[in-house]
C-alpha cells in the first residue's frame, strides 16, 4: 500500500540523501574560522590567548614599578615631621604653606624641582641626601636640621635618640686581696649608664660612681655593682675581694739565769699566734746591734746597749700580713739564790698531753713551771679554774702543767695558781698568781 507524502517532506528527504560538495574557496574558509574559533576557545590544559595577555600585562606593570622615580612624581616637600602627617603631599594645585611647588622645570621625569628663588634664593645639592642646601633658612613650618623624610642631619636630638646606646658595666679596683683591714678603692668605667648600686657582700651599700671601702675582717667577700641606663635597664658586675687574717704577736721578758761569766740574760717567751716567721730587734736601733729570727731567743744583759729601753717582735703569717708587739726591758735585778719565777702565760703543745715533765733549766713555753736557780726541799704546786676547780697539782718541782685535764685539752684562758714549799735552809715560801694558757697554731716536736 502505498503512502502518499506531502511536498514537503518529500523536499527534506531529497536534501538529506542529496551530496553538497562546498567550493575550495568556501572550504578554506570554513577551515580558517575553525582554528581562530579553536585558539580563542579557553582550555585550562593549553596555553592559549587568554594566558599570553595575562603575562603581558603582569610584566608592564612590573616595569612601570620597578622604573618609577619618586622624584618624577612631583610629590617631594620638606616638612616638619613632628607637625604634618606622614602621608601627607603635593596637590595638583596650590602648593601648601612650607612645600616646595612641585611644577616640573623641563625635567620632570628625572624627579627635579622647579626651584624659587623667592623664598631661598639658589639651592643647589640634591634634597634626598637628607641636608639643607646651603646657603637659605629653614622653610616655613620647618625646623632648624630638619629636611623632607625621616632624615635627619648628624648631631640633632632626634638622631641621638634613635640610635641605642648600649649599657657596659665594668669596674677595677685598687686591691683584690690583702690584710685585713683592707681600704679598697673601686674606679667605676661603666659607659651609658645614669646611676650605680655598690654592694660589697658585708651588708654595707653605696650609690657613689667610685666609692672606697674597708674591709675589716677577713673573708671573701664578693663586690658587685649594678650599673642603670636611661631606659630602666640595669646590668651587674661583679669581683671578689679576699682579705687574709693577721696573726697576733705577743710575748713576755723573763729574767733568765746568770751564765757561768756571772751575766745574767733575758727569755724572750713568744706568745705569738698565727705566725710563720718572727723578727726580733730594739726599735730605733740598728739591727747590727742585735736582732733574731728564732721563735724565741736569748738575749744577754751585756748585748743590751745603753740607749735601748724596749724590745720589738714582728710577727708574720704565709700570706706577708703581720703585726708588732713592743714591750719595756725590765732593770735587771740581782740575782737571788733562793727564787721562784713563775710565767704569766703559756702555749700548750697541739700534739696531746706530755705529761709535764722538763729537764733542769729548761725554758720550755709549752709547760707551766717556775725558773730557779735552786732546788726548794719541798714543792707543792697547785692550779685552779676561775670557777675554784683544781686542774693540776704537783709537787715535783720537774713536773709542771701541759694545759690538758685528763688528757683533754684545758680551755684557755686565765687560771689561778698557789705555790708553797721550804728551801734547804728552813725557809719558806708561798706565792701565788695568775697564768694564761694559750692554743696557738705553732706545732712542737
Amino acid at each position: 500500500m502505498s503512502k502518499k507524502l506531502n511536498i514537503e517532506e518529500l523536499v527534506r528527504i531529497r536534501l538529506d540523501q542529496a551530496e553538497i560538495t562546498p567550493s575550495p574557496g568556501a572550504w578554506k574558509g570554513v577551515q580558517r574560522k575553525l582554528r581562530v574559533k579553536r585558539f580563542l576557545r579557553f582550555d585550562p590544559g593549553r596555553f592559549n590567548l587568554y594566558h599570553l595577555s595575562g603575562l603581558v600585562v603582569a610584566g608592564a606593570v612590573a616595569v612601570v614599578l620597578l622604573s618609577r622615580d619618586p622624584a618624577a612624581d612631583g610629590s617631594a616637600t620638606i616638612r616638619n615631621p613632628s607637625t604634618q602627617p606622614a602621608e601627607s603631599g603635593v596637590s595638583s594645585g596650590e602648593p601648601a604653606p612650607g612645600q616646595v611647588s612641585p611644577e616640573a622645570d623641563g625635567n620632570q621625569g628625572k624627579g627635579g624641582l622647579k626651584k624659587n628663588r623667592k623664598d631661598v634664593g639658589k639651592i643647589e645639592g640634591n634634597h634626598s641626601e637628607g641636608k639643607h642646601p646651603a646657603g637659605r633658612e629653614p622653610y616655613a613650618g620647618e625646623e632648624a636640621g630638619e629636611v623632607t623624610g625621616e632624615q635627619h642631619p648628624e648631631g640633632t636630638k632626634e638622631d641621638a635618640r634613635a640610635v641605642p646606646q648600649t649599657l657596659v658595666t665594668y669596674f677595677t679596683a685598687s686591691s683584690l686581696s690583702g690584710c685585713a683591714p683592707l681600704q679598697v678603692r673601686f674606679v667605676n668605667t661603666s659607659m651609658n649608664a645614669v646611676s650605680f648600686t655598690w654592694s660589697f657582700g658585708t651588708g654595707e651599700t653605696s650609690s657613689e660612681a667610685s666609692p672606697h671601702h674597708t674591709f675589716g675582717e677577713p673573708g671573701r667577700y664578693t663586690v658587685t655593682l649594678r650599673a642603670s641606663g636611661e631606659d630602666g635597664m640595669s646590668e651587674l658586675y661583679s669581683q671578689v675581694v679576699e682579705v687574709f687574717r693577721v696573726p697576733v704577736a705577743g710575748f713576755e721578758i723573763e729574767e733568765g739565769l746568770e751564765g757561768p761569766d756571772g751575766v745574767g740574760s733575758f727569755e724572750l717567751m713568744n706568745y705569738s699566734t698565727g705566725a710563720f716567721s718572727f723578727a726580733w730587734d730594739f726599735p730605733g736601733q740598728e739591727k747590727e746591734i742585735w736582732s733574731s729570727n728564732e721563735f724565741q731567743p736569748s738575749l744577754k744583759t751585756g748585748e743590751i746597749p745603753g740607749q735601748a729601753d724596749k724590745i720589738r717582735l714582728v710577727a708574720t703569717n704565709s700570706q706577708g700580713c703581720t703585726d708588732t708587739a713592743v714591750m719595756q726591758i725590765p732593770v735587771a735585778a740581782g740575782s737571788t739564790a733562793r727564787e721562784l719565777k713563775f710565767p704569766t702565760a703559756f702555749n700548750a703543745n697541739h700534739t696531746g698531753p706530755s705529761g709535764g715533765t722538763y729537764r733542769p733549766n729548761d725554758l720550755r713555753i709549752d709547760i707551766f713551771h717556775p725558773h730557779f736557780t735552786e732546788v726548794p726541799a719541798a714543792y707543792h704546786l697547785q692550779v685552779f679554774s676561775r670557777m675554784g676547780e683544781m686542774v693540776f697539782e704537783s709537787r715535783d718541782i720537774y713536773t709542771g702543767w701541759d694545759g690538758y685535764i685528763r688528757e683533754q685539752k684545758a680551755a684557755g684562758g686565765v687560771y689561778l695558781w698557789i705555790a708553797e714549799g721550804t728551801w734547804e735552809n728552813g725557809s719558806a715560801f708561798n706565792m701565788k698568781g695568775d697564768v694564761t694558757l694559750l692554743w696557738s697554731d705553732r706545732r712542737w716536736p
